[in-house]
Order: C-alpha cells, then structure tokens, then sequence
C-alpha cells in the first residue's frame, strides 16, 4: 500500500482522480466533500484546493494512467518510482471511503473506479476485495 504523499503535480492528478469518480453519480453530498478534502490532505504533501479543482476539466482514464506511468521511472525529480498498483490500491480504498459517507457506493461510482483502477494495472481480484 502506497505509504508515501505525492508531490504536487501527482496530488492534484490523484485529487483530480478522487473527484472524477465521486462526481460519477452526477452530484457530492456534503459529506463526500469533506470526506474528499480529507483523503486529498491525507495523500498530498501540498493539498490542491478543492474549490479550485471543481473549475478543472474531468479527469480521464488516459490522462490518469499516462501522469502515473511517468511517475514509475522516477523521473528527472523523483528519487524513487511510485507503483501504479500502490496508487490503484489507495485511490479504489478512497475512494469506496467516500463514496459510503452516504450509505453506499453507486454503479456509476463502480464502473469509473474500476476504468481507473485498470488503466493503473489493479488486478480484478484485488479490486473485489476492496470495493462492497
């Protein structure tokens, strides 16, 4: 499981990431967003604001997987590759977190999910074993 907080660049895709998906059933209670806010702070070193991201366009599956892919060389200011699993792992628990603030998770929240956490390389079994 991904123990590390991502810098600001992959922050604000994996933000973006967390938004996309708890936007699939069309709206976000209250509750979600400050379950939102607090996964986001829990996961980046630099929060993007919340506020800010709600301007920015939906995430899709290809931006996702491209951000997360670059990050798995290391690239030229990153002294250790993250996994894309980790990151599937952490984004699917999440997310579900969210999502159940109000009581379950919705198909269209499933189905989003799932596209992301593919795009990542999480594999089926371990995507049932985290998702209700």
């Amino acid at each position: 499981m991904l123990a590390r907080l991502f810098d600001s660049d992959l922050g604000t895709t994996y933000a973006r990431a967390l938004l996309a998906i708890a936007r699939a059933d069309s709206e976000i209670s209250p509750e979600e967003g400050e379950q939102l806010a607090a996964c986001i702070a829990a996961r980046c070193e630099e929060p993007p604001s919340l506020a800010d991201l709600l301007f920015e366009p939906t995430l899709t599956v290809d931006e996702l997987a491209q951000t997360f892919r670059n990050a798995t060389a290391g690239g030229p200011f990153r002294s250790t590759p993250i996994d894309p699993v980790d990151v599937a792992e952490a984004l699917v628990t999440d997310a579900v977190s969210i999502a159940l603030t109000k009581g379950h998770i919705s198909d269209g929240e499933v189905a989003r999910l799932r596209r992301f956490a593919d795009a990542l390389g999480l594999p089926q079994g371990s995507f049932e074993k985290l998702v209700p």
